[in-house]
């Protein structure tokens, strides 16, 4: 995959210069703490809340509203192995593919982690999780800042692009099924 890579973009930055109408983060500036730092600390709050969950009693049904969560949950999983798989085939030489890698490779953990836990907080809590729904708004936020600079660094093979903004719809629809209430549902 070709990229139009910025001076700069192998820097923390933030904003880069001469490209992208100096009017972007750096992609090193995005992946650490846009992408990486958030997501470490999602995780590490995930596996807390689930250790927490294992051993709450079942109060919820609706096993088929959990299982639309959960797919879409893991077709946005899917997609971030796919882009890591790409990003790992690819060879462009660019200095930014090692931090795409890097950011593919964390939402792939995300995915599960967030599989993981909309399934335990689904059945245990009569009340949408806080967390997941917490991170799934504000991660959305950054991913749709990544989202641009992955289409404008994008230039021969989209894939990348492609693939990186359907994950972003994927996870705008994941907020909005994450953030229903389950009253209706409760044993």
């Amino acid at each position: 995959m070709a990229s139009k890579s910025c001076l700069n973009d192998d820097s923390v930055g933030p904003f880069v210069r001469g490209c992208r109408g100096d009017f972007d983060f750096t992609i090193k500036f995005e992946t650490v703490f846009l992408s990486v730092t958030p997501a470490a600390i999602f995780v590490a709050l995930a596996l807390a809340r689930l250790a927490y969950l294992v051993r709450r009693p079942r109060v919820v049904r609706g096993a088929a509203f959990r299982a639309v969560k959960l797919a879409v949950l893991l077709v946005f999983t899917a997609l971030h192995l796919s882009l890591l798989t790409v990003l790992c085939k690819t060879d462009n030489g660019a200095a930014t593919r090692g931090l795409w890698i890097a950011a593919a490779a964390s939402n792939l953990v995300i995915g599960l982690a967030m599989t993981a836990l909309s399934w335990a907080e689904h059945a245990a809590c009569p009340r949408p999780s806080i967390l997941l729904k917490c991170y799934l708004f504000v991660s959305l936020i950054f991913n749709i800042a990544q989202a641009r600079t992955v289409t404008l660094a994008a230039s021969s093979q989209t894939w990348h692009a492609h693939l990186f903004t359907a994950a972003v719809a994927l996870k705008g629809l994941a907020v909005i099924l994450e953030a229903q209430h389950k009253t209706r549902w409760l044993l």
